[in-house]
């Protein structure tokens, strides 16, 4: 429409600009040509299919596609469409379907096998994400986080239970040594002293409770084993068995990403539950020493006052 105003404007002969039409409009994808010039124009126009430089032509029009549209567009899909684009194509003059259609089709089995090593590559990734989706270093990461940060909290937990054996077990030593030998002297403190003692030894109690290890068979069965039911990152799953049998344990889990992760998980659950244990324990050896002093100190107090 342009081009037929301005050719008008200054006077070219109707025929003139019928022809430039023709020429512009025939250029449209897909390419229809009505006359030898508007042929000579769309193979001039596509020319670039059958030359050396193609592929750097194509990777610019695409980085020009890109910046234009403001959207990304991969290499894989820019090729697959222009693979598209190649066997929709023809070349309609005489020459070109001489002389250029043999590059063309040059070109085209270049774009293909690289459309194709582009898939393979792609379907590599896929493939390798799929089988190291247990392997990323945040995976990892977390379960030696969680199992220092387990192993931690359990040593907490036997320090504590260390004082409060230590504490109580010096109380005891104590008020049997100091407060026993003057029962004949002083009777009201008998009761007072043993509920002292009382509570320092249910107090020892629980916290060796908490401390007191779990003792396992040191056993499994194959089948177990085929099965995913023993966890061997715990030696007492394993301390009684033959160094062959544990072998081939090892061996197995190890041959299954997912099994040697889903033992990870059952070694950081099995954690787990050993520490809420000890922390339960530990919790009501806290509490009956605080209460035991408590009820002491008041016990003692009412006996000196009876007195």
């Amino acid at each position: 429409k342009i081009a037929a105003e301005y050719l008008t404007s200054k006077g070219v002969d109707v025929n003139i600009i019928t022809q430039v039409k023709n020429c512009i409009l025939a250029t449209r994808i897909p390419q229809q040509p009505k006359d030898i010039i508007s042929k000579v124009l769309c193979d001039a126009d596509l020319m670039h299919l059958s030359q050396d430089d193609y592929f750097e032509r194509i990777e610019k029009m695409r980085k020009e596609w890109i910046n234009l549209s403001a959207k990304k567009i991969s290499k894989r899909k820019f090729h697959k469409t222009s693979e598209e684009f190649f066997q929709q194509h023809k070349y309609f003059t005489t020459f070109a379907q001489k002389e250029l259609q043999p590059k063309k089709n040059k070109n085209l089995q270049l774009l293909q096998k690289e459309v194709f090593m582009i898939e393979k590559e792609k379907k590599l990734n896929e493939t390798k994400q799929k089988k190291a989706k247990g392997y990323s270093r945040g995976v990892e990461s977390m379960f030696r986080n969680t199992a220092r940060m387990q192993i931690n909290l359990s040593s907490i937990a036997d320090n504590k239970s260390n004082i409060l054996i230590s504490v109580n077990a010096i109380i005891i030593s104590i008020t049997m040594t100091v407060l026993v030998s003057r029962f004949e002297e002083t009777p009201n403190i008998i009761i007072p002293t043993l509920i002292f003692l009382s509570f320092s030894l249910v107090t020892i109690v629980f916290a060796i409770l908490s401390t007191r290890p779990h003792v396992s068979p040191g056993t499994f069965r194959k089948k177990e084993i085929k099965q995913n039911k023993v966890n061997l990152l715990f030696f007492g799953n394993f301390y009684n068995m033959e160094l062959e049998d544990y072998e081939w344990a090892i061996g197995e889990i190890m041959k299954n990403d997912d099994n040697l992760y889903s033992m990870m998980i059952q070694d950081q659950h099995s954690l787990g539950k050993v520490l809420a244990k000890k922390y339960k324990l530990l919790r009501i050896a806290y509490n009956v020493f605080m209460f035991g002093i408590i009820i002491s100190t008041l016990s003692f107090v009412l006996a000196f006052i009876i007195i």
